[in-house]
């Protein structure tokens, strides 16, 4: 069950998690990853960003140069799309048929 002081911290995750989220937006285009082709919403370039955005945070930094934002919230946005891409079934034209397969 969630506490006011939980459901305070919840809250203020969510904020910087939209944060990032406005911050692709204005970078990228609104829901572009959510287009087929999107700028950088390929398979391999989901994970190219996600791994670039865990060797930040591994390496020790907690803002992103670019966001100015925690590379790890970046992380989880790009893992969120990735999964809501591939549960809907989204390819992009330099996706591998083997890569984007529901198992």
């Amino acid at each position: 069950m969630l506490t006011t002081k939980n459901q305070d911290l919840w809250r203020w995750e969510f904020e910087d998690f939209i944060k990032v989220l406005e911050f692709g937006a204005e970078k990228h285009g609104k829901s572009n990853w959510l287009d087929p082709n999107g700028k950088k919403s390929s398979f391999v370039q989901m994970h190219n960003s996600m791994f670039h955005h865990l060797s930040e945070s591994f390496s020790g930094h907690r803002i992103d140069l670019e966001s100015g934002l925690d590379p790890l919230l970046h992380l989880a946005c790009r893992a969120l799309m990735l999964y809501t891409r591939l549960q809907l079934g989204i390819k992009h034209s330099e996706d591998n048929p083997g890569q984007c397969v529901r198992v």
